[in-house]
């Protein structure tokens, strides 16, 4: 037993929490009405089947530096939400579509081995250093990098370098990618970095469903925070000496106060997310309350007089 399998059984795995994330992916690929979201969650079904088959089968050792046996710590792993890994290699798995291209122009089985040996011989470094240059590539995972380093490397003379790189991949020259497949060639900075295009981007917010609970808290943070401010403001203007209403409130008070009534009606027609603001305990419906009392020409009895205090002065404490 290793350091790391030693450190996993002092940190035992919650396969219970392992085997929820199943269940919630079956169901939800099993009812779920919108396709897309059910197909997605048909992929996470697959991913956490691996995830406790590698557990069950000691292929996966979760809480180990080198969770996959046999992958060492440069591989790329597949992983699954909170940090499992399932097992699969992310640049290994079937050929990919280009792969098999090449093998077929170089005259090659289609088998990962042969396509890196290709790329070792004069013409396959020629082919890579000519990608190289291009640009026209797209590298989805650190691995498919290596070759086109080892094709710097002997191009700047550096043949040390790249033959110790060649010790470490070559191992795994029979199951990882380590050249990328076709891109478009780019004349940004290469420094730049894009993990989506725009389009990609796009397509993901027009996808996305609505989400009440954010819609409800845009609603409060654009219609009723603001409208609790300009209720606060108003009842300020009739503070002297911390207490409020210090002084009787004049005519024109009393119109902006009718004015913000009606628009808070108009605002509780229009907006109805959120409820905040019709509990009666809430600071901003306290205000309201003894607004409306005031514009009544009631003015608000000791109660309300003594709650209308309160809300403002935890308010004002709120909003510094």
């Amino acid at each position: 037993m290793n350091v790391h399998d030693e450190h996993q059984d002092k940190h035992p795995v919650d396969v219970g929490w392992v085997a929820g994330r199943l269940a919630s992916a079956l169901v939800t690929a099993g009812t779920h009405e919108d396709p897309a979201t059910a197909r997605r969650a048909l992929d996470r079904v697959r991913v956490w089947r691996r995830v406790l088959r590698g557990i069950s089968d000691g292929t996966v050792r979760p809480g180990s530096r080198t969770p996959v046996a046999g992958a060492p710590g440069w591989v790329t792993l597949e992983v699954a939400r909170g940090g499992f890994a399932t097992g699969a290699e992310s640049a290994g798995g079937a050929l990919r579509p280009y792969e098999v291209e090449t093998a077929r122009r170089a005259g090659v089985p289609a088998e990962r081995r042969a396509l890196f040996e290709h790329h070792l011989t004069e013409a396959g470094l020629a082919e890579l250093t000519e990608l190289l240059d291009s640009g026209a590539y797209e590298v989805q995972v650190p691995e498919e990098a290596a070759l086109l380093v080892v094709a710097w490397l002997v191009r700047t003379g550096d043949r040390l370098g790249a033959l110790e790189l060649l010790d470490t991949i070559v191992p795994f020259a029979d199951r990882l990618r380590f050249y990328p497949g076709p891109g478009p060639a780019i004349d940004e900075d290469p420094t730049t970095a894009c993990r989506n295009t725009v389009g990609d981007v796009r397509r993901a917010v027009a996808d996305r469903l609505p989400n009440d609970a954010i819609d409800a808290m845009h609603e409060a943070l654009t219609v009723w925070n603001p409208y609790a401010d300009d209720l606060l403001a108003h009842w300020l203007d009739t503070v002297e000496n911390g207490r409020i209403p210090a002084r009787t409130p004049d005519a024109a008070w009393l119109e902006r106060g009718a004015a913000l009534l009606v628009r808070y009606r108009e605002l509780a027609a229009a907006h109805r997310l959120c409820g905040k603001h019709r509990r009666p305990k809430e600071n901003q419906t306290v205000l309201r309350v003894a607004l409306e009392a005031a514009v009544a020409g009631r003015g608000p009895d000791p109660r309300l007089r003594g709650r209308l205090q309160y809300a403002v002065d935890s308010m004002v404490r709120r909003r510094g």
